[in-house]
């Protein structure tokens, strides 16, 4: 019988870089929206007579004749940031004119410190969740897999990924926001980034078009970043449909730094989980991608469970939190005792490691 991937990523032993995205929030919490419904939501606070739908038919028009040749899922992109940025003027303009009222948000803040009222209501959208009944047990083996990727990547606004892995974890996962963590040295363990912003900083949040040009802007070093994080570890991507814009342009920057015979060997290391609703089994297919340039496996499946439970069996002894930590504390001693030229007397025994720093 031949070895599942999963179970080759278990003999491997190998913590792989995990992608979250909304589709994991959405089994998890309750009334957690998708995009459209996101959008939506929004837009009845706007006071426009405008049906929700027209509105959205006459920017996704607009987009199809400009730009003709675009796939389906790239015109409802667009169509979706050009109404995020309709959704920001007006709510903006709203609360400006002191129609409208924002929670934790006076005209004075606004002002000083430059946030955007419309980021502002999302981030209190997000701030607060509520995880559904009848999910404990799956919920927990989904914590038990946090702590054993190496690094975790989401496009999502809210709080569950980094609250689930500190609430299993001794050492907790370092969180960078934005783009932040991109531009800084880091250890490379237990690591989260939160690509698009978090409901914590407002003004980090990426929803509209000039989000997106920003983003994109710094996407070179981004996708430097990321290849390097990959080209060493198993990916797995969780939440995502492959029609997804992100997960396409993460995968094809990915797979073109790559060689011919290095597409081949990570045909087995970059993993999609597919979610097919009520399929208890998992369905294995290999996807060759053209537009995409590589070949990847698709899992298709509902239960989440065992893909948890495969990798939650990956074990090198330490959790990637532990590494962090330890990296992270000899790391600095290494440092501040080389500023010092006292390197070569420099002696600590292995266990003295979790007094030296909390981080």
């Amino acid at each position: 019988m031949q070895m599942s991937t999963l179970d080759k990523l278990i003999k491997q032993n190998e913590f792989p870089i995990v992608f979250i995205g909304s589709g994991i929030s959405k089994r998890y919490l309750e009334d957690y929206p998708n995009w459209e419904g996101l959008l939506r939501e929004f837009w009845s606070l706007t006071q426009e007579d405008s049906n929700f739908y027209a509105y959205l038919n006459r920017l996704r028009s607009s987009v199809e004749t400009q730009q003709n040749q675009l796939s389906k899922s790239e015109i409802n992109f667009l169509t979706n940031i050009k109404m995020g940025s309709t959704l920001e003027k007006k709510i903006n303009h709203l609360f400006f004119e002191e129609k409208y009222h924002i929670e934790n948000l006076d005209q004075e803040v606004a002002y000083h410190q430059s946030i955007s009222p419309f980021k502002k209501a999302l981030a209190n959208k997000f701030s607060t969740y509520e995880l559904k009944e009848n999910i404990s047990e799956e919920f927990e083996q989904f914590k038990k897999m946090l702590i054993k990727a190496q690094i975790i990547l989401t496009t999502n606004y809210d709080t569950l990924i980094e609250d689930a892995y500190n609430k299993i974890s001794k050492y907790g996962v370092k969180t960078y926001i934005g783009q932040k963590g991109f531009f800084q040295q880091t250890v490379g363990y237990a690591e989260l980034y939160k690509l698009h912003g978090c409901a914590s900083d407002p003004n980090s949040i990426i929803i509209g078009e000039d989000d997106y040009h920003k983003f994109d802007e710094n996407s070179v070093l981004i996708s430097a970043k990321i290849i390097s994080l990959l080209l060493n570890s198993p990916i797995i991507f969780l939440g995502y449909s492959l029609t997804d814009r992100n997960v396409r342009k993460i995968i094809k920057d990915f797979s073109s730094s790559l060689s011919e015979d290095e597409r081949l060997k990570m045909e087995e290391r970059l993993i999609v989980v597919e979610r097919h609703e009520g399929m208890d089994c998992i369905v294995e297919e290999r996807i060759n991608d053209s537009e995409l340039n590589c070949c990847f496996t698709l899992l298709k499946t509902d239960n989440f469970m065992s893909v948890y439970r495969k990798i939650s069996q990956i074990n090198q002894g330490v959790a990637p939190s532990e590494v962090r930590k330890y990296q992270h504390v000899i790391r600095d001693l290494i440092v501040d005792r080389g500023k010092e030229g006292s390197l070569n007397s420099l002696l600590i025994a292995p266990n003295q490691l979790d007094n030296l720093e909390e981080v």
